[in-house]
């Protein structure tokens, strides 16, 4: 199931303050908690309009140093207007 980001916003609003005060983690289907962040495409990547909001998991893939996610391998990765990259 795929939702829209209107869809996560009516989610969100429902939410106690707490769970909103939670930091955004992502579940997987190995059973796997990954810590996120929210970052905006710009226009060097090409895979995703300008501005694009996404979620990206910060994991094994990519450490988040001094506000950069730096690569840790040699995967294919994008850039994002916050300054960092993450895996596409």
């Amino acid at each position: 199931m795929t939702i829209t980001y209107r869809d996560l916003l009516n989610k969100l609003n429902k939410m106690s303050q707490s769970q909103l005060d939670s930091d955004i983690t992502v579940y997987d289907n190995n059973g796997e908690y990954f810590r996120s962040t929210l970052v905006f495409s710009d226009k060097t990547c090409d895979t995703l309009d300008e501005g694009h909001p996404i979620i990206s998991v910060i994991n094994a893939n990519c450490t988040f140093l001094s506000g950069q996610y730096k690569p840790t391998n040699n995967l294919q990765w994008g850039s994002f207007s916050d300054g960092g990259s993450t895996k596409l």
